[in-house]
């Protein structure tokens, strides 16, 4: 199911549509991360969809530098919140978020087909 969301298929989506977008964080000559966003439905919010960095680049702040150009897409695009899901049981993502500002504002189960759901929590960030 994880491979599905992250194919290139998938990703591209978020290069054509309107109102997405896909930011790679390089560190020196080696990608290290990418991050993926797009417009929710309500006019105030952007959600950050995807991100990924790569094992070798965790704690070197690649991360936070992802977070960031996703808050600067959304203040450019006039979006005052910034939202995410992200799983339950994901504690050290749960924290990274939280130490980047954002806040649980709700829990949700939603049914993807197949016998699987997503057991998670939606956090916010307010930026302006």
């Amino acid at each position: 199911m994880l491979a599905l969301g992250y194919s290139l298929d998938a990703l591209r989506r978020f290069i054509t549509d309107e109102g997405a977008g896909l930011d790679l964080a390089y560190v020196g000559e080696r990608l290290a991360g990418f991050a993926a966003y797009y417009r929710p439905g309500l006019p105030d919010e952007l959600k950050l969809d995807k991100l990924y960095v790569h094992q070798d680049f965790h704690g070197r702040g690649v991360g936070r530098r992802l977070i960031a150009s996703m808050e600067a897409a959304a203040l450019a695009q006039h979006r005052a919140t910034l939202i995410l899901n992200v799983n339950k049981h994901n504690v050290q993502a749960i924290r990274a978020y939280e130490r980047n500002g954002f806040l649980v504002r709700e829990a949700v189960v939603v049914d993807i087909g197949s016998g699987f759901v997503m057991d998670d929590y939606v956090m916010a960030k307010r930026l302006a």
